[in-house]
């Protein structure tokens, strides 16, 4: 049986990742949220920088940050872009068949990607087009065959909110 869940947020910038790993940590309060780009803030006291020297810390800081709230008993999203099939793949395989592992896929969507651009931390817009455009050459979506138990399609309506 199946008690614990780890969801594995994937899209790309803007997609609205953290927005729906925040509606699945309010809902249930078993649930917490592990976010690389808050590590990333946090590593670098205050300020966000994707630092390729730092990344390998990151990872580990995720994968012990995961462990540990699976290890008390919380459900886990990991909120990050996860771009390859092989980087999803290795994510889930760590975890027991007594772990539920959902993908939950967040699509493009235009008009969140053009808010990025304008909250931009600290980043022009030109950055942000450029970390999207290489995001989008590489990004593959996932399918059934990487192993989750799941595949949730998230899209932003914008007429709702």
């Amino acid at each position: 049986m199946q008690n614990q869940t780890i969801y594995v947020m994937t899209g790309l910038i803007g997609s609205g990742k953290s927005t729906k790993a925040r509606e699945l940590v309010m809902a249930d309060d078993s649930t917490v949220a592990v976010n690389r780009d808050h590590m990333r803030t946090m590593l670098n006291a205050g300020t966000y920088d994707f630092d390729a020297k730092t990344e390998p810390l990151n990872l580990e800081l995720q994968n012990l940050a995961t462990n540990m709230a699976l290890e008390w008993g919380f459900n886990v999203v990991l909120d990050a872009c996860f771009l390859k099939k092989e980087h999803r793949r290795e994510v889930i395989r760590s975890f027991g068949s007594s772990i539920k592992k959902v993908c939950v896929y967040c699509t493009e969507n235009i008009h969140n990607i053009r808010n990025r651009m304008t909250n931009p931390r600290g980043f022009d817009e030109l950055y942000w087009q450029a970390v999207y455009d290489r995001m989008a050459e590489v990004y593959e979506p996932p399918t059934a065959a990487e192993g989750f138990d799941e595949i949730i399609t998230h899209k932003i309506d914008y007429a709702m909110s």
